[in-house]
């Protein structure tokens, strides 16, 4: 039994043993302990996914702030928006393939635990047996025992009668004995008197000898040799000497026969003390084995006892062991989920951006953003949606500068064809105007002074096509190709019926990532060209000497085309500490000339280095230098063509510029699902055509994922 415990045991100690995955991460028993540190597990995968997640909405929300404003190339939202996607890349595939090991490892601890479960079953089943066989074994002791009680009474008794037997033989001796004395005696006696006649027959005849049988033998032969003298003494003697003899005979007849009774008697109680003897050592004997008997039962109650926990201890080891199972089905389901629906979720973000600037006049403007992201599988398909909108309120300094409303609302669609090799997504943006597109003139702001440089557009319809080639899954390939079309929209107060006929455009990506553990780097070269645009124009100087009052009618039509455009940029992050990364953005875009204006080409050179240091894993601050010159003629033909009167200054905005700028921020995370951003920037803008900018921008931004 205690062979079989042992045995049970040491199965169990190798069911929940410790199993390493081929990969070497992490080990995992399948204890209460291990379904604590199973359910842990999920739950951090579920705040890792959800952190993921919080990152991609974070930075989706930022590229839509991007799409909004009026720079070409912007600090606050879209460089750092970029590099921070280089890091969601680098986060998503390393949770990626967290996920696909946790699933390994859910799959090991479903074996084992089915393992378990089946030795947790066979030792329960081993130790129910083991039982009835203790069961049985005390049954068969407990007879075994009553069996050696009744030997031992029997034995007793008999026993107790033998010894009682030997005590009366021995007693009977003990009686008899007297007798034989007594009769020994009389023999002697007798046996003296015959000697002394003898002796003194002897004597009568001469003979001097003591001994009696040298005396009887002398005097038989004095006797014989004398008759003479023997008939004398006969004569004298022979009556005394034949009552003599026959009193010692009958006295040595009575004592042969005592003594032989005697010796009877001494065989006899001899045999009854060796059969009490005998008897004796019997039931010593039965009471040695009916005490072994009696241990026997005591170590087969010992045994039932034992075997008794041992089934409890089966049981319970086969609750957990299918505790266990359960557990690990479950870890194995979330695991297994959690890898098919990666990247999946939605969130939410909302902001509160203040700009303030000095220049020819002093402006501000508050931002609200309002963002939304989901990602979900249909039929097998990923597929994003996004909403974007926000309100402004901005105010150039100008006189009718002042704007306040929703900016246009933007809906976008992503339907992901993934594949190992090759993918396919769909595009699709759609932009309502929901915003001020209506605005005094003097209300538009130069590019980069603030968020929102321009209020509102018409109807907009973006699809696109992207085709993502991986060479591995760190390295890949991106070509996009997308169209926008884009309806016409009133855009000038002062003269209610002015529209503008947007041109289709037609936009080509192509750029190569590389997502490392250490260095992240993105290089795309872009293309874009425009078809040709109709804007209705007014007298704006009329109405600028008519007091700025009223409207004026539409006096003409312009025909225009941008220019062609093609930009290079690159972009790269490279983790030099375990808590710094240094990260930097070079651009360079090129505008050939329009068809319309007399305006040159236009060149654009943006270039930014910065530094991330990771304070906790909750807590980071980053700090930004910019650099973004723009040369002669701007690149935004509407602006150039509306902004002229003497308030606002001929060719204030027709000239080439230069901004410098720094920017900091800090990240916390109060928890995973949940993150803060702090903006702090501040620039200076050198204008060729006027004195110029300088000013701030703060921006605070939350996340959640949902």
């Amino acid at each position: 039994m205690t062979r079989r415990r042992a045995r049970q045991r040491r199965a169990q100690e190798v069911c929940t043993q410790e199993v390493r995955a081929e990969e070497g991460h992490g080990v995992y028993r399948l204890t209460r302990a291990r379904r604590r540190a199973c359910r842990i597990r999920q739950a951090r995968a579920a705040l890792v996914r959800r952190g993921a997640l919080l990152l991609s909405v974070s930075g989706a929300c930022l590229m839509r702030a991007a799409l909004a404003a009026a720079a070409a190339h912007e600090v606050m939202h879209e460089m750092t928006g970029e590099v921070q996607a280089l890091r969601d890349a680098r986060t998503q595939l390393a949770d990626y393939h967290a996920a696909q090991r946790n699933l390994r490892e859910a799959r090991k601890g479903v074996q084992t635990a089915q393992e378990n479960l089946a030795a947790a079953q066979a030792g329960k089943k081993e130790a129910a047996q083991a039982l009835a066989d203790a069961r049985q074994n005390l049954a068969a002791s407990r007879e075994a025992l009553r069996e050696a009680q009744q030997a031992l009474a029997a034995a007793r008794a008999v026993a107790a009668e033998k010894s009682q037997a030997a005590q009366s033989a021995q007693q009977a001796v003990a009686d008899y004995a007297p007798e034989v004395e007594a009769l020994r005696s009389d023999a002697a006696a007798m046996q003296r008197d015959r000697e002394a006649a003898v002796a003194a027959a002897c004597e009568a005849v001469g003979y001097e000898q003591r001994r009696l049988e040298e005396a009887q033998r002398l005097a038989d032969e004095a006797l014989a040799a004398m008759p003479d003298r023997m008939e004398e003494v006969e004569s004298s003697y022979r009556g005394w000497l034949d009552a003599l003899a026959a009193s010692l005979d009958a006295s040595e007849a009575a004592l042969s026969d005592a003594e032989a009774q005697l010796d009877d008697l001494m065989s006899a109680a001899e045999d009854a003390a060796m059969e009490a003897a005998d008897a004796q050592q019997e039931a010593a004997q039965a009471e040695a084995e009916a005490a072994q008997a009696a241990a026997e039962v005591a170590q087969q109650e010992k045994e039932e006892a034992a075997a008794e926990d041992d089934v409890r201890e089966a049981e319970d080891w086969a609750r957990e062991a299918a505790a266990d199972l359960v557990s690990a089905q479950v870890w194995e389901r979330e695991a297994a989920e959690q890898v098919a629906h990666f990247g999946e979720g939605e969130g939410v973000q909302a902001g509160f951006e203040y700009y303030s600037w000095r220049g020819r006049r002093a402006g501000h403007q508050l931002y609200l953003p309002l963002s939304y992201f989901s990602s979900c599988r249909q039929d097998g398909h990923m597929v994003d949606f996004s909403l974007s909108a926000g309100r402004v309120a901005s105010d150039s300094g100008y006189a009718g500068g002042h704007v306040s409303g929703f900016t246009d609302t933007v809906l976008g669609i992503t339907l992901h064809g993934d594949h190992p090799r090759d993918s396919v997504r769909y595009h699709f943006t759609l932009n309502v105007p929901t915003g001020e597109s209506r605005v005094y003139q003097s209300a538009v702001l130069p590019e980069g002074v603030a968020a929102m440089t321009t209020f509102g557009a018409g109807w907009e319809y973006i699809p696109a096509v992207e085709w993502l080639h991986h060479f591995t899954e760190r390295d890949s390939l991106d070509a996009t190709l997308s169209c926008a079309w884009r309806a016409a929209y009133d855009y000038a107060r002062e003269s209610p019926s002015a529209a503008v006929h947007p041109g289709t455009q037609l936009a080509e990506d192509v750029s190569y990532q590389h997502i490392g553990e250490r260095q992240q780097t993105r290089i795309g070269l872009r293309h874009s060209s425009t078809a040709m645009a109709r804007q209705d124009t007014f007298d704006y100087d009329g109405w600028l000497q008519g007091g700025m009052e009223g409207t004026v009618p539409v006096s003409g039509e312009t025909r225009y085309r941008e220019g062609e455009t093609w930009g290079l940029r690159w972009l790269s992050n490279r983790k030099i500490t375990p808590r710094d990364e240094y990260f930097h953005c070079l651009a360079f875009d090129f505008t050939n000339a329009v068809h319309g204006y007399d305006a040159g080409k236009v060149y654009e050179q943006f270039a930014s280095v910065g530094v991330r240091h990771t304070v906790t894993p909750q807590l980071h601050w980053q700090a930004v230098a910019s650099y973004q010159h723009v040369s002669a003629g701007s690149s935004d033909i509407e602006r150039r063509l509306l902004t002229r009167g003497e308030e606002v200054g001929d060719d204030l905005m027709n000239g080439g510029w230069s901004r410098f700028g720094l920017l900091a921020r800090l990240t916390w995370q109060p928890r995973p699902e949940e993150q803060l951003t702090f903006s702090l920037e501040r620039y200076v803008r050198r204008d060729e055509a006027s004195v110029g900018y300088h000013g701030w921008g703060m921006a605070l931004w939350y996340s959640r994922s949902l």
